[in-house]
């Protein structure tokens, strides 16, 4: 996966390949979210490999929804790539 997959490209991965293939884009996605300070208990729950796969899926699903949301710029304002 390159830098631009978008987070639904991303879920599609995960669904036809499964979560454990992309262990590497799900802590990045945490690590943002962490920094967004967004969905901490599903972020936990998504990067515990321990955890049984359908729980880190659904929390992945919890953590993008929580991400775009976050990165979204408000109403009304246009987005300014830095």
């Amino acid at each position: 996966m390159n830098p631009t997959t978008s987070l639904a490209d991303l879920g599609n991965d995960i669904a036809e390949q499964g979560i454990a293939r992309f262990e590497d884009q799900i802590a990045h996605l945490a690590t943002t979210a962490r920094t967004r300070c967004v969905a901490p208990h599903a972020v936990d729950a998504m990067v515990d490999p321990s955890a049984p796969v359908v729980v880190r899926e659904r929390a992945f699903a919890v953590v993008a929804v929580a991400v775009a949301a976050a990165l979204r710029p408000a109403r009304g304002q246009l987005y300014v790539a830095a």
